[in-house]
């Protein structure tokens, strides 16, 4: 009759037992349940259903099923997950929202820009893992990934590839970062959505 679980997203199969013939439904009464199937049956079934990341307080709802009461609690979560780009080259230790893949030299040197977390714990929790990736295209789609217990995570690249142009063309740089703290739970943020600002990246031809 009742389930309860941590911050992170869940699915769930709820058990029906009923009397062959007996029909009953089953009605979501709180937002963050959704009813992926079973919202209707005869005799036995099941329910299933869908929590999604909870990122602020703790909640609870119910589901009402063959006229019982089935309450779902949902822990609140523990961190709030944020974090800030730097480009050594331009803005030194100051937060900038562009990188800039900008050099000179025979071979051209590598441009590296850090993305660095911000994120805070609350409580007694403590963050546990950082799982970064960093997406953008130049010349061909590029995907970098780290996952692990550090908050920085670096990527680099050099100029003069395809697409780089002398006043430095700006693509779009998504950085997403999911960190995960002492208790289990989880929490999830993207360049350009919520607080976060939307990122760039600028590709230069060499000695631009």
């Amino acid at each position: 009759t009742s389930l309860s679980i941590n911050s992170t997203s869940a699915t769930s199969t709820i058990t029906v037992t009923a009397p062959s013939g007996c029909a009953w439904t089953a009605t979501s009464n709180a937002s963050f349940i959704t009813i992926l199937s079973g919202a209707s049956g005869t005799g036995n079934g099941s329910v299933f259903i869908s929590i999604p990341d909870n990122a602020g307080a703790a909640r609870t709802g119910t589901l009402t099923i063959a006229g019982l009461t089935f309450t779902v609690s949902q822990a609140g979560a523990l961190a709030t997950a944020s974090f800030e780009l730097l480009d050594p080259s331009t803005s030194g230790s100051s937060p900038t929202t562009e990188c800039r893949i900008r050099s000179s030299g025979t071979p051209p040197p590598v441009t590296t820009c850090t993305v660095r977390s911000t994120s805070v714990a609350t409580g007694s929790a403590s963050i546990a893992n950082y799982a970064w990736t960093v997406q953008y295209v130049y010349d061909n789609p590029v995907t970098v990934t780290q996952t692990g217990p550090n908050p920085q995570f670096s990527f680099s690249d050099t100029c003069g590839k395809t697409g780089s142009t002398s006043d430095g063309v700006a693509r779009p740089l998504q950085v997403t970062l999911t960190i995960t703290d002492s208790a289990g739970g989880t929490a999830t943020v993207s360049s350009g959505t919520g607080a976060q600002p939307a990122l760039s990246i600028r590709l230069f031809t060499c000695g631009s």
